[in-house]
């Protein structure tokens, strides 16, 4: 098993692949350096396991990366995610899985862990009372001041990550106007 690097003249824009017999990595020089670092962490995971489990299926190698990079870091769960979305379009089906998959893995951790020490995926989540999965964003964030919407059941979504923590636009508009009220409260 070998790193080979290749031009995107041979790849396109495709950042890595493996070949099924060898275990050598192809790393396109031209898009693979220009990813974030857990991105690439992802993307080497995704195509170790290609070759560990002997499969041609995204979603299970989306997922197996999911599950060994789970924990590695900071908010793995909702860097994971994130890193299937820097490059796949919107709206790609392997988002939602692995989403989901993260999900699952996050739930799990809940059940283990006392609430308070938790690194959800998102700190609204919550789980209906039919035992399903909120409605969830396609792509999650992981900093700065960023949004991001997406479409699920016919419904438009809008998510903002503040401080590592996200919320949905009306949840933070719910606490600008709390927090405005509140100080013209105190100026009175």
């Amino acid at each position: 098993m070998a790193i080979i690097w290749e031009t995107s003249e041979l790849m396109g824009t495709n950042p890595a692949s493996v070949n099924m017999i060898t275990g050598d990595i192809l790393l396109n020089e031209d898009v693979y350096p220009r990813l974030p670092k857990f991105t690439q962490k992802f993307i080497l995971e995704h195509e170790y396991a290609h070759y560990d489990l002997q499969t041609d299926s995204e979603d299970l190698a989306d997922k197996t990366a999911l599950q060994r990079l789970y924990k590695s870091e900071y908010q793995s769960l909702k860097k994971s995610v994130k890193a299937l979305a820097d490059f796949l379009e919107n709206g790609n089906e392997r988002i939602e899985i692995i989403y989901n998959e993260a999900l699952k893995l996050d739930r799990m951790d809940l059940r283990l862990k006392s609430r308070g020490t938790q690194n959800h995926i998102f700190p609204y989540y919550q789980l209906r009372a039919d035992g399903g999965e909120s409605e969830s964003p396609e792509v999650a964030e992981t900093g700065g001041a960023e949004v991001r919407g997406g479409r699920r059941s016919g419904m438009s979504r809008r998510f903002v990550t503040v401080m590592g923590y996200t919320f949905t636009v009306g949840e933070l508009l719910s606490i600008g106007l709390l927090v405005l009220l509140w100080f013209q409260g105190r100026k009175k």
